[in-house]
């Protein structure tokens, strides 16, 4: 852009947080809210429970591979053209999963929505770097995690209540209306803080990245059903390490042009705060498939029973 952009706080600012952050909302009340409808799926579909947690997995495979493709895309397209692609994608898989007639439709929707969400968590995280003031930096931070972060406590009960009082298809359906109004919000609010970039995309290096991703995802997946020491699985994590190994080393020789920068992780302080993002998000995550199924497989109990997700139930169940 001709001229620099002015960091103020002001009403657009707020909006577009809002608009990137009611997409990253709603994809993360749904991944949750999904988990409850696990035993539902299963029977209307006629599948097992190594199939059906690809509706969760399967979405969180394409976060992991779109999310990388944050940095280029930022780079390349301008932030409203990102954003509407998105929204557009979103709304179009959530019709889509809604109207689902077979498990596999609802789960190239539940891809679909991956897509959509992987480019606007970044996106709204992006949108508070480059416009917030630098004085109120870590306030917008805040709220923009808060905004993501609330999601997986509101998703397991709205997915408890509606998919036992509406069916499952109608938490799809709740979604429209906040897509819907973040699209104005975003049309409205967003705007260009930097000037765009024709650069060219590093296809070997995100491609090794993606493969190393997958190859750990169906590890974990395979692991379930074919215990961690078969030829399968360590076949999987062989291909995914060698990848990753690939990756590292074509990021150091190509600099720049590389998708990404691994010289950060060298810094230990660095390293171990993504190690221990990673850890969190596995812990969560797991905890947040888990008990669900369990309390509804296992113990044979409703996922309206507001019980299950109390701590006093958690420890009657031995697991506090």
């Amino acid at each position: 852009m001709e001229t620099e952009f002015e960091r103020k706080l002001d009403l657009k600012l707020i909006m577009s947080v809002i608009a990137a952050g009611l997409m990253s909302f709603t994809g993360v009340v749904v991944a949750t809210a999904m988990n409850v409808t696990f035993p539902t799926l299963m029977k209307q579909f006629g599948v097992d429970i190594a199939m059906v947690q690809w509706i969760t997995t399967g979405y969180l495979l394409m976060l992991a591979i779109i999310i990388p493709l944050s940095s280029f895309l930022k780079r390349r397209f301008r932030m409203k053209r990102l954003f509407l692609f998105a929204n557009v994608v979103f709304i179009l898989a959530t019709v889509m999963c809604m109207l689902a007639p077979n498990f596999m439709f609802l789960l190239v929707g539940r891809l679909l929505q991956g897509v959509g969400a992987g480019i606007a968590l970044p996106l709204m995280f992006n949108i508070v770097l480059e416009q917030a003031p630098f004085e109120k930096m870590g306030f917008m931070m805040g709220i923009a995690s808060l905004i993501a972060a609330i999601a997986p406590a509101v998703g397991p009960s709205f997915g408890g209540l509606v998919v036992n009082t509406l069916g499952w298809r109608m938490i799809f359906a709740f979604l429209l209306p906040l897509l819907v109004l973040s699209m104005v919000f975003g049309i409205y609010a967003i705007r260009q803080s930097s000037a765009t970039e024709l650069i060219s995309f590093d296809v070997p290096g995100y491609l090794l990245l993606a493969i190393g991703f997958i190859c750990f995802i169906f590890a974990i997946n395979s692991a379930s059903s074919e215990g961690w020491i078969s030829c399968r699985v360590g076949l999987l994590f062989v291909i995914c390490l060698l990848a990753l190994c690939l990756f590292v080393r074509h990021s150091r020789q190509n600099g720049g042009q590389a998708a990404h920068q691994p010289e950060y992780f060298p810094a230990e302080q660095f390293t171990f705060s993504v190690l221990f993002l990673i850890l969190l998000q596995f812990i969560c995550l797991g905890i947040g498939f888990l008990l669900p199924n369990y309390s509804q497989l296992v113990m044979g109990r409703k996922c309206t029973d507001s019980r299950l997700y109390s701590f006093t139930r958690l420890r009657d169940w031995g697991c506090c």
